[in-house]
């Protein structure tokens, strides 16, 4: 009786382990094939690029294996042994812990075998789950990308267009909606319906006021997780045109004007006569107050031009200075590229939005200049609700982002490594002031056409 009591317990833990490991293995060798940018197949990465470049739905041809299958399979099978090794040293352990004891009748009329069995399956079972759900969570963030290389880090700046603004639930205008049921994005969600994970592209959004402390929203591997911002189309656009790894670190915070608190060191003060006939004096980096009436003695405040700009970058290379806390596994990195979506606050102001383009430009110069990056490509946005001959404050800052573009002809240094994106046609409605009402295919679209400008200055060189 005791030998067929301990085969029976054994068997039954064998078979949750098993059970435990087929799992783990068979769901995710049910996924679909199709690419989610160059990490979601096992091929080479010429054939990667060339399936992916802008048709990310479609299914490459010939054999392609899912990347996860063959290290779940081998957590899988690590499972199975682990469980299988505790029912050889817990079940005669267990089952029979007192056959020598004198109290062993005692305990065998109080507590039965069968509810030992139960109590020792519950316990391994729950270790082989444990195992399970590590592995699940190693192999769904697991490095795709070819981690010899140095990680190609993307700066997002602005304001609270480069924020999250766009809803992922709430109906028309909301990111399940766009995927669901107007099939867009499909590169968004599994045949589970659920949001696909990249494990070679890194999110991090980091936010402060000022030159004040950093708090961090966002240390993951691209997903959707809250509302969503242009980091979601541009991280596939980049993280599909190479096989390195890529990292899209965002430090903006909102209601910001390049013109006063992101106006970048360097940046000259200058005198500008409204419609009223008034001239006022705007300082330079490191002046204060924002302006002041020709003639009088301005009277500083605690805030200073520039003094946003010197807190985003200060949190910027914080992250950079910490890379293994928020790339777990980096070999070194690069700055390879800058992604700017602002212009609110400058286009509500008559003489920010005149000095928009002067700004812009020695903006692109100061960036690389500031991460040591001389060559990393810059792409810039216009206004969501401008349109191309507008002729207030928002269309002059869609013609200061159309004007830095390198294919303009009219900053020859920019030609090849500077883009801008008109984002009228791209827009769902509302405006840059509103958010965009939270529309997140604004979001996506801005995001993607951003992306893929990066992919094609990239692809120039």
């Amino acid at each position: 009786m005791k030998a067929i009591s301990q085969c029976i317990f054994g068997s039954l833990i064998i078979g949750s382990g098993l059970r435990t490991g087929l799992e783990m293995y068979l769901p995710q060798t049910a996924k679909r094939t199709r690419i989610v940018g160059n990490h979601g197949c096992w091929l080479p990465t010429k054939q990667i690029n060339a399936s992916v470049q802008g048709h990310a739905d479609r299914e490459p041809s010939g054999l392609c294996v899912p990347y996860k299958t063959i290290p779940i399979f081998v957590k899988a099978v690590s499972v199975f042994s682990k469980t299988c090794f505790l029912s050889v040293i817990l079940t005669p352990r267990w089952c029979f812990p007192f056959r020598d004891s004198r109290n062993w009748m005692m305990i065998k009329k109080r507590l039965s075998i069968p509810a030992v069995l139960v109590i020792s399956m519950t316990i391994c079972s729950t270790l082989a789950m444990r195992s399970s759900a590590v592995a699940e969570e190693a192999s769904s963030q697991g490095k795709s990308a070819d981690m010899t290389k140095p990680v190609q880090v993307y700066i997002l700046m602005g304001q609270s267009n480069m924020l999250n603004f766009g809803k992922v639930k709430g109906g028309d205008g909301s990111l399940e909606t766009a995927v669901k049921e107007k099939k867009l994005y499909p590169y968004l969600i599994d045949d589970e319906g659920g949001w696909t994970v990249r494990g070679d592209v890194r999110n991090v959004r980091v936010m402060g006021s000022g030159t004040g402390g950093m708090r961090e929203f966002n240390n993951e591997w691209l997903t959707i997780s809250g509302n969503v911002g242009v980091e979601i189309g541009i991280g596939h656009a980049v993280g599909d045109a190479t096989d390195a790894p890529v990292m899209i670190l965002k430090s903006a915070i909102g209601n910001r004007a390049l013109g006063w608190d992101l106006l970048p060191p360097g940046s000259e003060g200058f005198e500008f006569t409204d419609s009223k006939g008034k001239t006022w004096v705007h300082p330079g980096y490191k002046g204060s107050p924002e302006r002041w009436e020709k003639g009088t003695e301005p009277k500083k405040i605690g805030w200073y031009a520039g003094m946003q700009y010197d807190g985003d970058v200060a949190r910027a290379k914080k992250v950079l200075s910490e890379l293994d806390k928020y790339y777990p596994g980096a070999n070194g990195y690069e700055v390879a590229g800058f992604f700017w979506w602002q212009g609110d606050r400058d286009s509500r102001s008559e003489a920010l939005s005149s000095r928009y383009e002067k700004n812009l430009v020695h903006l692109v110069k100061q960036l690389r200049k500031e991460f040591n990056a001389p060559n990393a490509n810059f792409v810039c946005a216009s206004l969501g609700q401008s349109e191309k001959g507008d002729t207030n404050g928002a269309g002059k800052i869609l013609e200061a982002v159309l004007a830095v573009d390198g294919a303009s002809g009219k900053y020859p240094e920019f030609k090849g490594n500077v883009a801008g994106v008109y984002t009228h046609p791209l827009s769902k409605g509302s405006s840059s002031g509103s958010h965009y009402g939270g529309n997140a295919e604004t979001y996506m679209n801005v995001g993607e056409a951003m992306g893929k400008a990066m992919v094609k200055l990239m692809n120039s060189k």
